[in-house]
């Protein structure tokens, strides 16, 4: 007869939703399911070795154990941490304090493409999967690992199932005032002004209305491109309209900014990109809100140097321009884009923009790898830029890329260190992290206040 679950595991497992940098630390395994088509094609676990991160843990599991080539896994995402105890109230107690058997670790999914699959590998993965050992045990509060590895393997597998394809709670936006919220659109609506906010979808426009901010998009509301993330209309824009520096001045004011941004749909059918309209747009707030500060993110401009010296002359506070990802993936989420141009764009500012912070942002989630990442950031900083946003990478609609991975909150606290370690001034990583999201606190942090 075949043992029950509670008589084969005399353990208690927890599940941690938001794992941290402190919490991976502390884990000894480390477990992935991988997909393919969205299809499961094998679970494994093993033991983290000396100098091995979580996530390189679980990456080389899958190839070792699985049978698969490391090109083939072309994401991972962080699912949950678990921790697991000896059960009873007389836990024989380790050196350190803690209960004997007791477990931390961490759970991965992977997307694995199948054209990059070896021939047979699937056929290799899933038998790895039902046959695969329990990890070396060598202390005693690894020694319940192996203690019925068959069934703790399948209850976490069970659970990453459930999770792969979740959205992941460190995602969900910030619920607003209602009465904070409906102030600012009113605003807006009165002005007949565009933003970034609602027309780009952002995730926390929410929480910057209810405390009376957002992030002006000029130009119109139809940009000349068509980028794979991009929930902005894409079509042949109007004119532009020489009222609107003035009624985007009087809603800064009436909403008592101190930091104002000022964004754009990209205007390749001007011949300057728009760049006299930013201007015209920055004296009009400098003429009626003086002490303030101002931020702009324009486009590359096509690499029209002569139409940023414009911008740069009108003395923004910040130059703000998004690489928005590595540039490996350049071709499929912004194919008109070239990541060469974008950073001229930012050493150009650095070199004429008077001493304003040059800053630029960029998503995660898209297939990129931490490696990549980083090499970005040490080009951002070779480029001149002293500010930097990473954020996750959200679909907007079924027509736009889909998400890779639900990049870990640890991950970007990996990326903030990365950042600072290169020497820049000021790094905002986070999974709701968006350009111009606190703006005004980066431009504090950047000038050590």
């Amino acid at each position: 007869m075949k043992p029950t679950r509670e008589a084969v595991l005399p353990v208690s497992y927890t599940i941690n939703d938001t794992p941290d940098a402190a919490f991976l630390e502390k884990c000894s395994i480390a477990g992935t399911v991988v997909f393919a088509d969205q299809k499961e094609l094998f679970a494994i676990i093993d033991q983290i070795r000396a100098g091995e991160s979580a996530e390189e843990c679980a990456r080389r599991a899958a190839c070792e154990q699985g049978g698969l080539q490391p090109a083939a896994i072309h994401s991972m995402q962080m699912l949950f941490g678990f921790s697991r105890k000896s059960a009873g109230e007389n836990a024989a107690e380790n050196t350190d304090g803690d209960a004997e058997g007791a477990i931390c670790g961490v759970y991965f999914s992977a997307l694995a493409d199948l054209n990059d699959l070896e021939a047979g590998a699937a056929t290799v993965a899933t038998a790895a999967a039902a046959t695969a050992p329990a990890p070396e045990v060598g202390s005693r509060k690894d020694a319940h690992l192996a203690l019925s590895q068959n069934d703790f393997a399948a209850f976490l597998s069970r659970t990453a199932s459930e999770r792969a394809f979740r959205i992941p709670r460190w995602n969900k936006a910030f619920s607003p005032s209602v009465h904070g919220s409906a102030v600012t659109r009113r605003v807006l609506q009165r002005e007949q002004l565009h933003t970034v906010c609602s027309s780009a979808v952002c995730p926390n426009r929410g929480e910057c209305h209810a405390h009376g901010t957002a992030t002006f998009l000029i130009l119109g509301n139809s940009c000349t491109r068509n980028c794979r993330f991009c929930a902005i209309d894409h079509g042949r824009p109007e004119p532009p309209d020489p009222s609107e520096p003035q009624r985007l001045a009087q809603a800064a004011r009436d909403l008592g900014l101190r930091h104002i941004v000022i964004t754009s749909v990209t205007r390749d059918d001007l011949s300057d990109g728009g760049a006299s309209h930013f201007a015209a747009c920055i004296h009009e707030v400098r003429r009626v809100l003086p002490l303030a500060t101002i931020e702009v993110l324009p486009s590359d401009l096509g690499g029209n140097m002569a139409a940023l010296a414009v911008i740069l002359k009108a003395g923004p506070d910040v130059f703000n321009h998004n690489i928005e990802t590595v540039p490996r993936l350049y071709k499929t989420v912004q194919p008109s884009a070239n990541y060469r141009r974008s950073l001229d764009v930012l050493h150009y500012a650095r070199e004429h923009g008077q001493g304003c912070h040059v800053k630029s942002g960029m998503m995660v989630g898209l297939g990129e790898t931490p490696s990549e990442v980083r090499q970005a950031l040490a080009d951002l900083k070779e480029a001149g830029c002293d500010m930097v946003t990473i954020g996750q990478y959200l679909r907007p609609t079924l027509e736009h890329l889909p998400v890779a991975e639900f990049v870990s909150p640890g991950r970007f606290e990996y990326y903030e260190k990365i950042g600072r370690e290169l020497g820049l001034a000021s790094v905002f990583a986070g999974p709701l992290v968006r350009s111009s999201y606190r703006a005004a606190e980066a431009v504090m942090a950047a000038a050590g206040k």
